[in-house]
């Protein structure tokens, strides 16, 4: 029986913007159902789709749609066709690593054939593989050569995005970004890795002990040179700032870096790093959020503490965390699998549960600004404490792990001083509410502007 309603169909081959494409799909409201795979393949055989995959979706994308979009054009009448393309040496560098000859000896024997039917082998060849590769664009655009109108050449892996896909599909623009990024490259991130880069970038962090060091060497100095004893201090304070400035960006740059080896197309945003305009970020799925605070281990009133904080945005909204505390060697993360974690130097780590916790301790940057409806809930048996800014991040794990039940910030926070502790509080079922929107805090904005909100 033929259907009469049109669906959407992604012709692109694997590895060309599919798994984003699949997403923003999503995103505009259509149901997709990305890679269905094939259990049997016959050539021109429309019966190698799963029915119910075909009846129960909108869109689609990835294999087997590409194979069969002839006999999905006749079947469904109307259809909306996606050719997503990328450029060619990305995309052979990309199924290099994707199929290879273990990739392809545990596929099924109806994948190994159709993938056969493309490209002729059913593992990675170059010459193959790009031949393969031109001669179905080629075909694909033949084909569709008198319906424009009907297809979409669209490359988001460069950028193309809501625009082009809006428009041809009739949909308003959304105000969130377009998901593209090379989904492979962040699928192969290890919290592991991350965590140990945070480590190796703290060994770069001078301690007080240190800083002592220099203060003892240059006793006496204050007498060679007939200083007075402001001036002396001024010398040595400047000469402490140097130092301190020069190590912070020392650990930055072992961070970002490290991040650069493992995700070389995802971008990384910083406080030292963060010029860059909305118009060339808007379609950033992915972001690297780092901040480094407190270099220099000195104690306040308000007991700050250096941290390092490495968060992975997905979509405006935090997908993994890492808060590393040096001077503690303790670290909180989560994977973005379900979950957060602490562990203590090399201990196991330990399952944060704030429910196995239970606090009634409200605890805020300013207690002078607090919203009428936290303000309630401090009374004589709360413990309200006074946070410095720099605090933030360790005011946020407190909460993840059940040692406060409220932060209320009042402003000056950062989005890459708060992203990694948001994710640790996704990871246990809390969350970060903009004080002005109430809505939940996103990422990758128009502005890093101030902001203030309230984390339970």
């Amino acid at each position: 029986m033929h259907s009469k309603q049109g669906k959407i169909f992604c012709l692109g081959l694997s590895k060309t913007g599919t798994t984003s494409l699949a997403a923003a799909l999503q995103m505009l409201g259509y149901k997709t159902r990305d890679y269905i795979g094939v259990t049997k393949y016959s050539p021109g055989d429309l019966s190698s789709i799963d029915e119910n995959e075909l009846s129960e979706h909108d869109a689609f994308t990835d294999t087997p749609i590409p194979t069969f979009y002839k006999e999905l054009d006749a079947r469904y009448p109307g259809s909306k066709f996606i050719l997503t393309v990328r450029d060619m040496s990305d995309w052979l560098r990309s199924c290099k690593k994707q199929f290879t000859e273990k990739h392809a000896e545990k596929q099924n024997e109806a994948t190994r054939n159709l993938t056969n039917d493309l490209y002729g082998c059913d593992y990675f060849q170059e010459d193959k593989f790009k031949a393969g590769y031109q001669r179905f664009v080629s075909e694909v655009l033949d084909y569709f050569k008198d319906r424009p109108s009907d297809l979409l050449l669209i490359n988001v892996c460069e950028g193309e995005g809501w625009e082009k896909l809006c428009d041809f599909l009739g949909k308003p623009l959304p105000a969130v970004t377009f998901p593209v990024t090379n989904v492979t490259e962040i699928a192969w991130v290890k919290i592991e890795d991350v965590i140990g880069l945070a480590r190796q970038a703290a060994d770069e962090i001078p301690s007080m002990a240190k800083l002592k060091t220099i203060s003892a060497r240059d006793s006496g100095q204050q007498e060679r040179d007939g200083l007075s004893v402001f001036k002396y201090w001024l010398k040595i304070a400047k000469k402490y700032v140097f130092f301190l400035l020069h190590r912070e960006n020392v650990v930055y740059k072992i961070i970002e870096d490290g991040l650069k080896k493992r995700t070389p197309t995802t971008h990384i945003l910083s406080g030292r790093h963060h010029d860059i305009p909305c118009s060339a970020r808007k379609n950033w799925a992915y972001v690297w959020l780092v901040d480094v605070s407190g270099i220099g281990d000195s104690p306040s009133i308000n007991d700050a503490v250096p941290a390092i904080t490495i968060a992975l945005i997905k979509s405006g909204q935090p997908k993994m965390g890492v808060v590393y505390l040096p001077t503690k060697d303790i670290v909180y993360y989560s994977d973005g699998a379900g979950g957060g974690f602490k562990a203590h130097a090399c201990n196991v780590p330990v399952r944060l549960d704030p429910k196995a916790y239970p606090s009634s301790r409200v605890v805020a940057s300013d207690l002078e600004h607090l919203p009428d409806e936290i303000a309630k809930q401090v009374d004589n048996d709360v413990v309200t404490k006074k946070y410095l800014q720099e605090n933030s991040i360790l005011a946020l794990c407190h909460v993840a792990e059940g040692e406060v039940a409220l932060y209320f910030n009042s402003g000056g926070a950062r989005e890459w001083q708060m992203a990694a502790g948001h994710a640790i509080l996704r990871g246990v079922g809390k969350k970060i509410v903009s004080c002005s929107s109430g809505q939940e805090l996103g990422y990758n904005k128009v502005g890093f502007e101030d902001i203030s909100f309230v984390a339970s």
